[in-house]
């Protein structure tokens, strides 16, 4: 008899193709798709094998999404510098707008002024200011083509500037309020008390004449008198700020603020005479002297106050 491991030797082949028979057998009836142990096996399996996927996809996974982040930097460094460009830009625009925009109130505020029928008008620009610790002169862009002439009156929605002293081809030179020599007749609005607006080279005007006893007040508004041959009668000149009536001699001490701030003016108005205008009738003229507020000739802006 053979010993078990010769006949294993032996029949070796037979019996592997029967262990094999076998096994496919067991794995036919026993490993169904549907059987828990196929399941379980699967759901071992599929974790091994998405772990090891995640493993070995992470750094695959990281190195695309540094990949867009970078790609999205630098489109944003892109549009950050179009948006800079952009803005500095808009800057200079957006700054000539504001100006436009203040010019034009300040223009539509000087058409908005009061009409005299004997002067016809022109806008003008300060292009200079020749100021000086002896003078106080502005120059505008309007001259002889222009049909300005010396005397002519300046004003602004405010009040009187001053008057033109010089004049050339498309420029004339302003003598204001406050230069040392210029002088306007003024009255009290209030009380119609009379004086003299006398410039100081300073921002404080002079009140000249006022009568010790006068009804003046501080505060009142002076307008001109349209004595002189120079200003229409009824423009805004100043508001009275000191009154000292114990000064000697038969006048009291007066100061006086201009209505207009020469510091922030930018265009003005010239009041140019019309040679053949026809005179006011008595009724006209003792409606414009006897009104209170001044304004058929005062050229104050409207809506502006007054005591």
């Amino acid at each position: 008899m053979l010993p078990l491991w010769s006949l294993i030797r032996l029949h070796r082949q037979r019996l592997t193709a029967a262990t094999f028979l076998l096994l496919a057998v067991f794995l036919l009836f026993v490993l169904r798709a549907d059987s828990p142990g196929v399941l379980a096996f699967k759901g071992v399996l599929a974790n091994l094998l998405g772990g090891m996927q995640r493993l070995v996809l992470s750094p695959v996974e990281a190195t695309r999404a540094a990949g867009q982040r970078l790609q999205e930097l630098g489109h944003l460094d892109e549009e950050n510098l179009r948006l800079k460009r952009l803005l500095a830009n808009v800057g200079p625009m957006q700054l000539q707008l504001d100006e436009a925009l203040k010019e034009n109130r300040r223009l539509r505020q000087i058409l908005r002024m009061s009409v005299d029928p004997h002067y016809t008008y022109t806008v003008a620009r300060v292009v200079g200011d020749s100021s000086s610790a002896f003078s106080r002169v502005l120059l505008v862009n309007a001259g002889a083509q222009e049909k300005v002439r010396p005397d002519t009156p300046a004003v602004s929605p405010a009040g009187v500037v001053g008057r033109v002293v010089a004049v050339g081809t498309r420029r004339s030179t302003v003598l204001t309020l406050h230069d040392i020599n210029s002088r306007v007749p003024v009255q009290v609005q209030r009380s119609r008390l009379r004086a003299m607006v006398a410039g100081t080279n300073s921002s404080t005007l002079e009140l000249r004449f006022v009568v010790k006893g006068g009804d003046i007040l501080v505060g009142d508004l002076l307008i001109t008198s349209g004595t002189g041959g120079v200003f229409p009668k009824g423009v805004g000149v100043a508001r009275v700020t000191s009154l000292n009536p114990n000064a000697d001699g038969l006048f009291m001490q007066a100061t006086a603020r201009a209505l207009v701030d020469l510091d922030r003016l930018e265009e003005l108005r010239l009041m140019l005479p019309v040679v053949d205008a026809e005179p006011l009738s008595e009724g006209e003229e003792a409606t414009i002297t006897d009104r209170t507020d001044l304004r058929p000739l005062g050229l104050l802006p409207e809506g502006t106050n007054t005591p």
